[in-house]
């Protein structure tokens, strides 16, 4: 701080800045003093040394630019002007013009309203990025649990009872493991192991919706076919409701006959993944 006072002296601070040089000494003196005092308070003298130094420079810049005045032989209009330049150069990224038309007061209060709206915006910009991405984070935890629910419903069945494809948000459970008996849609017993399945897979998403769907292979007419795959869908989602205490509300059934094969009804592998119940956990 002193040699910063010293160097403010040197470039004629006490002509040209004599008001901040005289802060910046006093602020020296206070610091000295209280050392003198008490040898202890080094942060509290550090604190006043600190700004002796700062306003030392600060009557440096002053002194350089008033200096620079008298070059031009600035009158005192010129220093107005001048001042009003670099404050049009604060107010450049603001946008809008500066009323210098009016008092010194009201240029000042119209540039510090303007900054003040600014960070408003910049504020309020900053809550809906953070907002954003709280919602983005939200989202993909929700998508990750999705996930992880989806890989355990397909880890439940076994390439000879069912094939789970995943439908945006809804799981497709293709279950071709029913033995039906031909031309039959009673549930036999045999088929049960792969309904219990079915009813713990759409309880890992409680609040689904379910569409039981019904099919059947190429063999008998299109009209009795059906007739099959509507009544075997109706019992599956009866079994879902009597067994597998699942809300007959949320359980809707149809059956599309032999209309939408998988596989080719010309061999007898391709007429038993046919003969499929297929059911749609609904989540959108």
């Amino acid at each position: 701080a002193k040699s910063a006072i010293a160097s403010a002296k040197e470039q004629g601070a006490k002509k040209y800045a004599p008001k901040t040089l005289a802060q910046a000494e006093e602020e020296m003196a206070l610091a000295v003093t209280i050392l003198n005092a008490d040898r202890t308070q080094t942060e509290k003298a550090d604190v006043h040394a600190k700004k002796a130094r700062w306003l030392a420079e600060k009557s440096a810049a002053i002194t350089e630019t008033v200096k620079d005045f008298d070059r031009r032989d600035y009158s005192m209009e010129d220093v107005v002007l001048w001042h009003q330049a670099q404050l049009l150069t604060v107010n450049e990224p603001l946008g809008g013009q500066l009323a210098f038309n009016e008092s010194s007061e009201d240029v000042v209060l119209g540039l510090r309203n303007a900054i003040a709206q600014l960070k408003d915006a910049g504020d309020e910009s900053g809550k809906q990025l953070a907002l954003t991405e709280k919602e983005r984070q939200a989202q993909q935890q929700r998508e990750l649990a999705q996930k992880a629910k989806f890989e355990k419903v397909q880890a439940m069945f076994n390439d000879s009872e069912a094939n789970v494809y995943r439908q945006r948000q809804n799981v497709l459970i293709s279950a071709f493991g029913f033995q039906f008996p031909s031309g039959q849609s009673e549930i036999q017993t045999d088929n049960f192991p792969l309904m219990n399945k079915i009813i713990r897979a759409i309880k890992i998403f409680p609040d689904s919706r379910i569409e039981v769907i019904g099919h059947t292979d190429a063999t008998g007419s299109d009209t009795v076919n059906q007739t099959i795959s509507e009544a075997r869908a109706e019992k599956v989602g009866k079994f879902l409701t009597e067994v597998g205490e699942i809300s007959s509300g949320s359980i809707t059934t149809r059956g599309y006959g032999e209309s939408r094969p998988v596989a080719s009804n010309e061999t007898a592998e391709g007429r038993a993944e046919n003969r499929r119940v297929e059911i749609k956990i609904i989540n959108e």
